[in-house]
């Protein structure tokens, strides 16, 4: 416990040992713990690796404390943006909603995303000290141009929200008010508490054009209703087994990455159905 550097040799993938007369495996993690981390074995290597990924970034933050720091009281353009952040707040009801509060925890959500990115940027498993403090050398000479590129899209991000918030939010007949169930049910999954940090860099540039999307969807819903509905249920199909996979995996103790991928694929087809033009990255 108490792990404030990487002071602990290589961090070995697995570990066998005896338990009972039993043998067993264990997968070695950095887990965050207070203001530092822990080593600790975990059932499973995907949640050694999900809770080492967050205690990499930890000792990062800690490698790089001063340059960090400054990076939380320089961010540009947070005032402006805790304006529309504070809004978000109507998307679950767990959020800050006065903007004092909104800007602490925008700004501290800021701060681990641009760490997140600048020490992640490439795929390479850390395993030893060699390796990560070459990696902290890499991550605190673009760590400026990380913060500049994720200040933007959140930026863009909470703007898209921002104009999107006053036309989900109309009074209408009850085929409308399906739409809206629909689209505030979307913008929730999209944009959960905490969805800067939690949500992978390469899914997240591209929620603006999910956002966008759904403005397309409402500029069409007049011309054809019953269109929107059909496409509506074929969605929530997918959504319904998507969900009831993910509930099966987790009682199994099991994450498996395809699943994570076949859930952004549902906003893809979204993309693909009510919003052509904007386009998806591959054929869904």
């Amino acid at each position: 416990q108490g792990v404030m550097s990487w002071d602990f040799g290589e961090l070995p993938e697995q570990v066998e040992f005896t338990r009972a007369g039993q043998k067993l495996v264990g997968y070695p993690a950095i887990v965050e713990e207070g203001k530092g981390t822990s080593l600790v074995l975990l059932d499973t290597e995907q949640e050694a690796e999900a809770a080492t990924h967050r205690g990499l970034r930890r000792l990062f933050q800690l490698a790089a404390a001063e340059q960090v720091k400054h990076l939380g009281r320089n961010l540009r353009g947070l005032q402006e943006m805790a304006l529309k952040y504070t809004l978000l707040a109507e998307v679950d009801g767990t959020r800050a909603q006065d903007k004092a509060s909104a800007i602490e925890k925008l700004q501290d959500e800021l701060v681990l995303a641009i760490c997140d990115r600048a020490f992640f940027l490439e795929d390479a498993r850390i395993r030893d000290k060699a390796a990560f403090d070459a990696r902290v050398v890499k991550a605190r000479t673009r760590i400026g141009e990380v913060a500049n590129e994720v200040g933007s899209l959140v930026n863009e991000i909470l703007g898209g929200y921002y104009a999107l918030r006053p036309r989900v939010q109309q009074p209408g007949a009850q085929a409308w008010q399906r739409l809206m169930t629909d689209i505030k049910t979307q913008v929730k999954a999209l944009l959960p508490n905490g969805f800067i940090v939690s949500v992978p860099y390469a899914r997240l540039k591209h929620i603006p054009r999910y956002l966008e999307a759904v403005g397309v969807r409402l500029d069409k819903f007049a011309s054809n209703p019953a269109r929107d509905a059909q496409w509506q249920e074929t969605l929530a199909n997918w959504w319904r087994l998507w969900n009831q996979r993910l509930e099966t995996d987790r009682a199994r103790g099991v994450r498996n990455p395809k699943l994570e991928e076949f859930r952004w694929m549902l906003e893809e087809l979204r993309v693909s159905l009510w919003a052509q033009q904007l386009k998806t990255p591959y054929p869904v």
